[in-house]
């Protein structure tokens, strides 16, 4: 994956929507959120101080899990994301599952 983070905003947005990913984040939205939770849990174990634990601190640990997740994966190609865009769209997906879990459980 690129090292080039991409930003979360409008586009992001955009794009998860319309290339039906948030349809995706539904049907899989337990897996997601475990594993998001987990994340959280050895995030507030490790850090000095939890109590300022950000949704951008989850996406960074997440970042490179959800790379490893075979159903998004799937669904990114049946999207038709192509491997150029790959690192693009595993970033804000991941991004979108940070913010849609902190909202919902943080």
């Amino acid at each position: 994956m690129a090292t080039k983070d991409w930003l979360w905003g409008a586009e992001a947005l955009r794009g998860i929507q319309n290339k039906e990913l948030d349809k995706h984040f539904e049907k899989f939205k337990e897996r997601y959120f475990g594993f998001a939770r987990a994340a959280l849990e050895q995030m507030r174990i490790a850090h000095d101080a939890p109590e300022v634990l950000q949704p951008d601190d989850l996406y960074v640990v997440l970042r490179d899990l959800m790379t490893l997740d075979g159903e998004l994966v799937r669904a990114m190609h049946s999207a038709d994301i192509t491997d150029r865009f790959n690192a693009r769209w595993f970033s804000w997906f991941t991004w979108y599952v940070a913010h849609e879990f902190w909202k919902a459980e943080v």
